[in-house]
């Protein structure tokens, strides 16, 4: 991905994913943001309050044309998201996550994924808020705070450096980066 995200998936819009479908609107462009979960009610409020675009009742209508998505739901419920979005996940399309920690979901990434985990960046934001769910969602919760890329061995430098772009313009600082941080 060497332009701007035109078609964002993200996968849990709660604080985390809702503020970054903020932060990712707030740059500006024609960017559609497409929300899928677990609950169609949690779906249609992040709509409602203009968090997301559109909201995707299953993985192959939230994938087609899909240049990044954010993995953003609980960690112990990735792998499964992984293995359902594994079968519609496109060549030119990366996947990044919020997850807290690294070693689960990297496993996961690589048991969903295969060879695929090629496009799998693991991220660690280091934020959040005394509340939480996409009511409490805010296009500034990634200002001034850290995010952690943790690349994978199979990961391009352009892939890598594409992820951080995306995170450095929701205001992050980020960390990580095959040896380059900022």
């Amino acid at each position: 991905m060497t332009k701007a995200p035109k078609r964002i998936v993200v996968a849990g819009v709660g604080l985390i994913g809702g503020s970054f479908a903020l932060a990712r609107k707030a740059c500006g462009g024609d960017c559609v943001i497409v929300g899928i979960g677990r609950t169609r009610a949690s779906l249609d409020n992040a709509k409602r309050l203009a968090v997301i675009d559109l909201v995707a009742d299953h993985w192959a209508n939230a994938m087609k044309g899909a240049d990044l998505v954010l993995l953003a739901m609980p960690v112990g419920q990735m792998e499964k998201c992984l293995r359902d979005l594994a079968p519609f996940l496109e060549p030119e399309t990366l996947v990044t996550d919020a997850g807290s920690t690294k070693s689960d979901v990297v496993a996961a990434a690589r048991a969903a994924l295969g060879p695929k985990v090629k496009q799998f960046i693991p991220a660690h934001p280091i934020a959040g808020a005394e509340k939480s769910g996409v009511d409490a969602a805010t296009a500034t919760l990634f200002r001034q705070r850290r995010v952690v890329l943790t690349p994978l061995p199979e990961n391009s430098v352009e892939s890598v450096l594409a992820i951080r772009q995306i995170w450095e313009q929701c205001g992050a600082r980020v960390s990580g980066t095959h040896g380059r941080e900022s």
